[in-house]
């Protein structure tokens, strides 16, 4: 007897200094704090899962890509709470390494309940999920993504245009009007959409000003040259392995820049190629202090993709497919993952923000001579991560201005 399989869609969204003030998940569940060494094997996890979702994204692309590692584990993760069998079995190898869900949740809620959020540098998390008032969504599945991810969970009318309106609304608000939309439509086969957004806004340590701001090229991958905003400053933490020079640029309270450019006769899809988690996690780790004169280019990337093929091939098969268990979210009708898409906005100014800027936090050794210079004048990549735990938030690269 053929069934008819209804669709789950995840949708997740990131707005970079956006300015917007989203709903962090609630500080009462998942109130257990792992062992440090839970916490441990969850940065490993998450960067072997963030650099090569990052390939699968970049490694091909003839235009920048700038993606958000962390909002599409946490759309994954809030599904994988109503998987069963081997469909759980999948996601938890992807986005942990085989780390159960319980305790991914308990990993992603401490994890947020940690992000710095003062006026200087703030990072936060919203979601939210919308199911079709006449499915029967699992009462435990919508009470986990309430307590562990503090999701917003609405009944609504998918017969009614109205409600691709308000899932709109809400993913407007959420990202301050950076991604007004994302729904195009609601297809009679849908039965839930799970929506993820992150914003990022933050000052830099150090603010660049007019002066440090100067005209300059931008040499690409196919040897044409583009003209530039390039952005000077001494920074005093240096990068490099036998493929990549690179510095550090510090934000206000607890975020930092990361810029990884290739060595010469390494083009960028090459040197993506090589990239692994404990690979970059290496670069963070071996940091050194010296002065670097550090050019960095102003830039604005929008980025849109569905990832279901790069997350098939990462592993997450069966959840696409007509074999797919979410019985933990309707036990009544089968139901599979039919699309993820994300979408990512980055813009990075000499201003940063506003108020305060250059009152940021002083280089506790003094003065340090400049022996290294980084000039991202030519194809690189990107990262920002949250300084408390080392986590990738944003992965990029820039190949054109």
């Amino acid at each position: 007897m053929n069934r008819t399989v209804k669709r789950i869609s995840l949708f997740t969204l990131a707005a970079v200094m956006s300015f917007g003030m989203l709903i962090a998940p609630a500080a009462e569940a998942a109130s257990s704090v792992p062992s440090k060494s839970a916490q441990k094997s969850f940065v490993r996890s998450s960067d072997a899962f963030s650099v090569n979702l990052f390939k699968k994204c970049a490694v091909h692309q003839r235009s920048n890509t700038v993606i958000a590692p962390m909002s599409v584990m946490t759309a994954l993760a809030m599904t994988a709470n109503g998987a069963e069998g081997r469909t759980l079995s999948q996601i938890e190898k992807t986005i942990a390494g085989g780390k159960s869900i319980t305790a991914t949740n308990r990993n992603v809620h401490y994890w947020y309940s940690k992000l710095p959020s003062t006026e200087g540098a703030s990072l936060k998390n919203a979601n939210s999920v919308w199911y079709r008032s006449s499915a029967s969504v699992s009462g435990n599945f919508q009470q986990t993504v309430k307590d562990c991810y503090g999701a917003d969970v609405n009944a609504a009318d998918f017969s009614d245009s109205s409600t691709v309106n308000k899932m709109n609304d809400w993913v407007s608000k959420a990202t301050d009007g950076k991604i007004p939309s994302i729904i195009s439509s609601i297809s009679s086969e849908d039965v839930l959409y799970i929506l993820n957004a992150v914003s990022f806004d933050a000052k830099w340590d150090e603010p660049y000003y007019s002066n440090s701001v100067k005209s300059a090229y931008f040499r690409q991958e196919n040897g044409s040259r583009q003209k530039i905003k390039l952005m000077s400053s001494d920074e005093y933490c240096y990068i490099s392995d036998k493929n990549t020079t690179g510095f550090i640029k510090e934000y206000k309270d607890g975020y930092s820049f990361v810029a990884l450019l290739p060595r010469k006769g390494i083009t960028l899809s090459q040197y993506i190629s090589n990239m692994s988690g404990t690979s970059f996690r290496r670069l963070i780790n071996n940091r050194k202090k010296a002065g670097v004169a550090a050019y960095l280019p102003e830039f604005k990337t929008e980025y849109s993709a569905d990832m279901n093929g790069a997350l098939k091939s990462m592993g997450v098969k069966d959840a696409f497919s007509t074999r797919a268990d979410f019985s933990g979210i309707d036990a009544v009708q089968p139901v599979r993952i039919s699309g993820i898409r994300h979408k990512v906005y980055i813009n990075v100014t000499p201003e940063g923000t506003t108020a305060g800027a250059a009152t940021s936090v002083q280089v506790p050794m003094g003065p340090m001579p400049i022996t290294k210079t980084v000039r991202l004048n030519r194809p690189f990549v990107y990262a920002v991560i949250d300084d408390s735990t080392g986590l990738l938030i944003f992965m990029g690269a820039v190949r054109n201005i």
